[in-house]
């Protein structure tokens, strides 16, 4: 099975929405709850648009894609779904970049209105695992029975093999995160020492030996499951897939992980004050409203694939 997250005004090319394994997939998207939205109904249309873009009468999860908003509390946006699950335009609905008393709040208002909260994607990788508040809200969904989806399980970028200091000095992440290269040696030391020890040799014919060469991104992936979480991976090329794949087959000690689990970062978006979560979701409407304009104007960047 496998599971494809997509952001809310994003277009399926028409060969997506003929591809014959769809049966084999698990579609999900998000509402994002600008300021101007506040009501039932635009949390309908939104979802509707977003089932007829995606080529689907009926979302399997649909993400409430932040809890900020200027009027609505969470509750308000788990009632609207369990009135979109009954006109038969959902089945499951999720949240993003919630915090432990959010997520159980959901839950709550799941079980009075009856729809089922059934993932928090969150950011989840070992840029963040050591800060409080992403440990709390992980106890919460493990008692709940909430699944994390990893979202920036690879520290976009930070925690891969290709990342040089040289490349770092130009990492906008991680600026933003306020991370400095002398913060990310011991991680990425030992996250290489991992790899290493994972990577194996084999013999083919005479002299010919083939390294099957295990990356530091395939360890972070696997790290991420090994706490019960499915990592969120975009991939750019054949060969970035078939790493991600790669990381399915490589398991890690309970002393591996554990050292990873020590050597972790707290540079987590849940500890960011509340006017700054809200301004973010202003932010994000805003270049959603332009980015559908420009579409509309035939100014947009999309490509559709030919069946």
């Amino acid at each position: 099975t496998v599971a494809t997250d997509v952001a809310e005004n994003i277009a399926i090319d028409e060969a997506s929405k003929r591809d014959k394994s769809r049966d084999n997939k698990i579609v999900m998207t998000k509402f994002l709850p600008v300021p101007w939205r506040v009501t039932h109904a635009q949390f309908e249309n939104a979802l509707r648009a977003s089932n007829k873009r995606m080529g689907i009468m009926t979302c399997p999860i649909y993400l409430l894609h932040s809890p900020m908003h200027l009027y609505r509390d969470i509750e308000y946006w788990v009632e609207s779904a369990a009135i979109c699950k009954r006109k038969g335009l959902l089945e499951k609905f999720g949240l993003s970049n919630c915090s432990a008393e959010e997520v159980r709040r959901a839950v709550e208002a799941g079980k009075n209105f009856d729809v089922d909260v059934v993932v928090n994607q969150v950011h989840f990788s070992l840029l963040d695992f050591n800060s409080p508040a992403l440990q709390e809200m992980q106890r919460t969904c493990d008692e709940l029975g909430v699944t994390i989806i990893a979202y920036n399980s690879l520290g976009q970028g930070l925690l891969t093999d290709n990342l040089t200091e040289e490349k770092f000095a130009g990492n906008k992440p991680a600026k933003m995160m306020g991370i400095n290269w002398v913060d990310l040696i011991p991680l990425r030391t030992a996250l290489r020492d991992i790899a290493d020890a994972h990577s194996s040799s084999t013999t083919k014919g005479g002299d010919s030996t083939v390294k099957k060469r295990v990356s530091m991104a395939q360890v972070v992936l696997c790290w991420c499951r090994n706490h019960n979480t499915i990592p969120l991976v975009g991939c750019r090329s054949k060969q970035q897939a078939e790493d991600i794949l790669a990381s399915l087959s490589l398991h890690l000690s309970s002393e591996e992980v554990a050292a990873l689990d020590t050597l972790a970062l707290k540079k987590c978006t849940l500890d960011s004050p509340p006017w700054r979560r809200k301004l973010f979701v202003a932010l994000a409407g805003v270049v959603m409203v332009a980015c559908r304009w420009l579409d509309e104007w035939g100014f947009g960047v999309v490509e559709r694939v030919e069946a």
